[in-house]
């Protein structure tokens, strides 16, 4: 078995500018001091196996997840993106759904003398709730958006909040609908 300590001496040695004789011996020092790279070599390797293990436990734990729904993210989001083209610092946005946010589980599976079964993974959260355990989550589908901002009666803005929705939620432009708070 080839001796591994001998041969990562030799690399480092190349590494730090140290010619190598044939037998493995390092050759004579040159004039200039260098210094060795080994203990910043064990350094590193032992900071990357720190990040390894902690990367491990973060890989077990449950994501974080958001206490307000994806539906009302998304119409903040919208509000934010008209009140910038048309000026109206609280614009009014309804968002319609084909369909909600959809959650789909983490399965435990069994194996019996009947067969499989499956269950929807379980764990307990912080506050010691038993919850089912959530792979991912879908965005609800958006079927239309009604629009209510200043400005709304003026053709150029209408336009510009239409299509900049449209754009955004990837609908077709017959979908939103922009018109003016009832003072304008």
């Amino acid at each position: 078995m080839p001796d591994l300590s001998g041969k990562l001496r030799g690399w480092l040695g190349r590494m730090s500018g140290r010619p190598e004789k044939p037998d493995g011996e390092p050759a004579a020092a040159r004039p200039e001091k260098r210094k060795s790279l080994f203990p910043w070599v064990i350094l590193l390797l032992g900071l990357c196996g720190i990040l390894l293990l902690s990367a491990g436990d973060c890989a077990r734990s449950q994501p974080a997840q958001t206490s307000e729904p994806a539906s009302a993210l998304l119409e903040e989001d919208v509000a934010r993106l008209v009140a910038a083209i048309s000026g109206d610092p609280k614009p009014v946005v309804a968002l319609t759904y084909v369909q909600g946010e959809e959650y789909l589980y983490e399965f435990d599976e069994r194996q019996t003398a009947a067969g499989s079964e499956r269950e929807v993974a379980r764990y307990e959260d912080a506050s010691g709730r038993d919850q089912g355990l959530v792979r991912t989550t879908r965005a609800p589908e958006v079927a239309g958006v009604a629009v209510v901002c200043r400005g709304g009666t003026d053709a150029s803005i209408r336009l510009r909040v239409t299509e900049a929705v449209a754009t955004a939620l990837r609908l077709s432009a017959d979908r939103v609908y922009v018109t003016a708070k009832g003072a304008d």
